[in-house]
């Protein structure tokens, strides 16, 4: 919708990065783009100068960084010290405050989609209140501390009600009712 026609992606060399490349460069084209560099990276990673290097000499219109937040502000600031031209887009990864903390005002413009924020329950409050004591007023979860907030409780739930029975708590699972 932007009209941005050529496309770089960094991804994280796992199962999920290369998933997410796999599917950017499937649907980029058939939108009517072209992808004029794929970079994989590793967790970790903390040097992403030859990378900046490599994105500016292909001059990509649109970045795609789907990396871990930590190393996704790294390149960031790095991509902004070099003055790379270029919008940068991510996923629900990088919400939460590390890619904030990390990557400071080189975050500014990074585009992400999210899902749409659940309404508040009884059960948020507390868990982002109980967040933000441990971690610091103001502070944001990543996504998924929130999901596996809900996991635990979920699984927790399915044991205490099937009386540690596995075939019962996967019934138990099956037919489950839970508010996150």
């Amino acid at each position: 919708d932007l009209g941005l026609k050529s496309a770089a992606v960094v991804y994280l060399n796992d199962t999920w990065g290369t998933g997410l490349k796999r599917e950017l460069e499937r649907v980029y084209p058939a939108a009517g783009g072209e992808i004029v560099l794929e970079q994989e990276t590793g967790q970790g990673q903390d040097i992403f100068r030859p990378v900046v290097a490599s994105l500016k000499s292909k001059h990509p219109q649109a970045v795609f960084l789907f990396m871990h937040p930590s190393e996704a502000a790294v390149l960031l600031r790095e991509a902004r010290l070099a003055r790379l031209a270029g919008r940068f887009f991510g996923t629900d990864n990088l919400t939460g405050s590390e890619l904030l903390e990390v990557g400071r005002d080189a975050v500014e413009g990074v585009m992400y989609v999210a899902p749409r924020p659940a309404e508040q329950t009884r059960r948020s409050t507390q868990f982002l209140e109980a967040y933000q004591r441990k971690y610091g007023a103001g502070r944001q979860p990543p996504l998924f501390t929130m999901m596996g907030y809900d996991a635990i409780h979920v699984l927790s739930r399915a044991i205490g009600d099937s009386g540690a029975d596995v075939n019962r708590a996967i019934s138990e699972l099956e037919k489950m009712r839970f508010e996150g």
